[in-house]
């Protein structure tokens, strides 16, 4: 049962970072960057 819950977690984790890599991508002049893991990424988005 553990291991079902973790890896729905790791799926919708994987869910987010790409619909937010997807906005970034449309409001980011240029692009948004292609690692995004969502940790320590604000430097790199310049805020």
């Amino acid at each position: 049962m553990l291991t079902e819950r973790r890896d729905d977690l790791v799926h919708e984790r994987t869910r987010v970072l790409n619909r937010l890599h997807a906005v970034l991508r449309d409001l980011l002049l240029g692009g948004a960057p292609t690692g995004l893991s969502g940790r320590g990424d604000r430097k790199e988005l310049g805020s």
